[in-house]
């Protein structure tokens, strides 16, 4: 490289000779983590300070974890399991506020990030809670369905119908994830946690409670008609704030108290869970204000949520494709959100159940981990499911993700970009198995060469980074744009694949990835907080000196020479 290139300051990029690589520089950043270790109790808990290089790093704080201990500290111990962010498992407290670690990302800036265990909770080790209280409280409500004509073993063996509408209900509960950053955040909990059942309970109490399929309405309220299980809530509203899946536990607690007033009425009902529907009507002498900020009346002995409407307008593309005469329109529709869980895949659902059937639009896990539901809403590329619906009386408006054909309404057509995800061909190939063989045998690497995967394999094929590409709006039947380029690379870079050299080699064209212009639109619209940007400047980067891949052996083997003989 006789020429040296420009440096962009804004982009931490190189412009040279026709390509834009991504910085190698480090990204040192300080994490201040809680130690507390059960084997050396004259030894009080401390914070210790590790600093690792976050360019090399999963976005998230659960990928900086993980780095310090295979990395600095091999004995730094916390929970974690799916990295989705459906588990729960590494609930902690970042920064001041409970989170799941998994989909907390790491901040940015130079300040030092304090990470310590769900507080008022006792210890076990480092960050990891001891939750024994909370799943026996859980374990005390029965968390599931009873039946007062089956056994248990018939329950197992039957389904239970139940209306859209009582379907519906659930919403907005049965996604708890038993995380317990509701609970750990409640004052309520702290000083009571012996015989106050805490948020996360009561959230599941009231999703049974309310089951048309339940048969013990009665007896579950029964057992609560004290003055500690649900009666220590105060409507501090901390569990509402800080529950990562966007759920409302203080209505829900809000709920079991009003039923608490009249569960004799539950007793002689069939179906048992017939709800209050027909009480609200009741006066309720106790009353004495309304919190704006809440929603809350709050009375002498209850506090409970407003069950006044709270309607939302949303803009919806329109197209028919049985109807060819009929261009594509926006059609409005107003519903309750009140009655409706939080993310906008909850507003479409309703909005298809309740207004128009023949919505159309594709959505699965609800979790943010299929990619399905990703769509255009308010001008950005989101998940539906993740998206919460936008406070204030502004009109939602919805899109299906731009640039592209579209199969009927919110439904955009990926079939080109299946095909070039099959073209790169996304598996493991080895030279000296068959693929029957690679299916059979298990192919070890090191932590080191384990860690290169993180931050590419996370992605969820949702499209949202190609479909904000210019570059991929111009050319989409050659280029083939951020999403099928950061797995090619996840490939290329993966120490038990033989055919570095044979990926690197059909994408030496013009066209495959030198149409990326890094406007980083991409990352900057990924809802898993990956680096697409990132991943082709170091295509990019290999493509220069392609050549050298050629007769390595194994052939993935990388410049660093990590990969062991």
């Amino acid at each position: 490289m006789k020429a040296v290139p420009p440096f962009t300051r804004h982009l931490s990029n190189f412009f040279a000779h026709g390509i834009r690589y991504a910085s190698t520089n480090r990204a040192l950043k300080k994490f201040s983590v809680y130690r507390y270790s059960p084997d050396k109790p004259e030894q009080k808990p401390y914070m210790q300070t590790f600093e690792i290089d976050t360019n090399n790093c999963g976005p998230m704080v659960l990928d900086a974890l993980i780095k310090i201990k295979a990395q600095c500290d091999p004995t730094l111990t916390f929970r974690r399991s799916c990295r989705e962010g459906i588990c729960g498992s590494c609930a902690m407290n970042i920064n001041g506020r409970n989170r799941l670690a998994c989909i907390n990302p790491i901040s940015k800036g130079s300040s030092v990030t304090k990470i310590y265990p769900l507080p008022h909770t006792f210890v076990i080790k480092d960050l990891v809670s001891d939750l024994t209280n909370f799943y026996a409280q859980f374990r005390w409500i029965e968390p599931y369905l009873k039946k007062k004509d089956f056994t248990d073993d018939q329950i197992g063996e039957k389904v239970f119908l139940q209306s859209l509408k009582d379907r519906e209900k659930l919403d907005g509960l049965q996604e708890c994830i038993l995380c317990f950053c509701c609970s750990s955040a409640c004052p309520s909990y702290w000083w009571n946690s012996e015989k106050y059942l805490g948020p996360a309970v009561l959230l599941h109490a009231y999703r049974w409670l309310i089951d048309s399929r339940d048969d013990f309405t009665f007896e579950r309220l029964q057992q609560m008609q004290n003055g500690w299980s649900a009666y220590c809530c105060h409507t501090i509203m901390n569990c509402t704030e800080s529950c990562p899946k966007g759920l409302n536990p203080g209505k829900a607690i809000a709920e079991i108290k009003k039923m608490l007033l009249y569960y004799s009425s539950y007793k002689n009902k069939k179906p048992m869970n017939d709800r209050l529907e027909s009480l609200f009507a009741k006066n309720m002498n106790s009353i004495v204000a309304f919190s704006p900020r809440f929603g809350c009346l709050i009375g002498q002995t209850i506090r409970y949520a407003s069950t006044g409407a709270a309607m939302k307008k949303f803009s919806i593309y329109r197209y028919n494709p049985d109807k060819p005469d009929q261009k594509p329109y926006m059609q409005t529709f107003e519903i309750d959100t009140s009655d409706c869980g939080p993310m906008m895949l909850d507003a479409l659902i309703k909005i298809k159940s309740e207004c128009d059937p023949t919505l159309t639009f594709r959505r699965s896990c609800r979790e943010g981990i299929c990619g399905s539901c990703s769509m255009n809403i308010n001008g950005r590329n989101r998940l539906a499911c993740l998206c919460a619906i936008p406070k204030g009386n502004k009109v939602t408006k919805v899109y299906p993700l731009p640039h592209m054909y579209v199969v009927k309404d919110l439904v955009p057509d990926m079939a080109n970009f299946y095909a070039q995800y099959r073209w790169i061909e996304p598996y493991l190939k080895k030279k000296e198995f068959t693929d029957e063989q690679v299916g059979e045998k298990v192919f070890m690497q090191s932590v080191k060469d384990r860690e290169k995967i993180d931050g590419l394999y996370e992605c969820i094929l949702c499209l949202c980074c190609s479909a904000s590409c210019p570059s991929y709006w111009w050319n989409s039947d050659k280029y083939l744009g951020p999403a099928v380029l950061q797995q090619a690379y996840r490939w290329m870079i993966d120490s038990r694949d033989d055919y570095t050299f044979d990926r690197l080699e059909q994408m030496q064209n013009k066209w495959s990835t030198y149409r990326c212009h890094t406007i980083m639109n991409c990352t900057e619209t990924c809802p898993k907080g990956l680096n697409p940007g990132k991943a082709i400047g170091e295509i990019k980067k290999m493509l220069i000196y392609y050549n050298t891949y050629k007769n390595k052996k194994p052939m993935n083997e990388r410049l660093e020479n990590s990969v062991p003989a």
